[in-house]
């Protein structure tokens, strides 16, 4: 498994790069919780635009699959 998110921080906009040897889901909350995003990601090297335009602040992301958290992390939009 290889997950990229870049460029982090920016204005919102970031290109999501991954390696999965099964389907997964990201979800991306703000600051207070709340679920911004959910977004299937399928298995296999894709490439996925994230849009996170709405307010500036730090977001957490988690890729995961139905067993298991394969990653987490912060985004910045500035």
């Amino acid at each position: 498994m290889v997950v990229g998110i870049y460029p982090n921080p920016n204005n919102g906009n970031f290109t999501l790069t991954y390696t999965l040897k099964e389907d997964a889901i990201l979800e991306v909350y703000n600051s207070f919780g709340q679920l911004m995003m959910i977004e299937k990601l399928k298995m296999g090297s894709n490439k996925k635009e994230i849009e996170l335009t709405s307010t500036k602040g730090m977001y957490y992301y988690t890729i995961k699959t139905k067993e298991k958290i394969i990653t987490n992390g912060k985004l910045v939009v500035q």
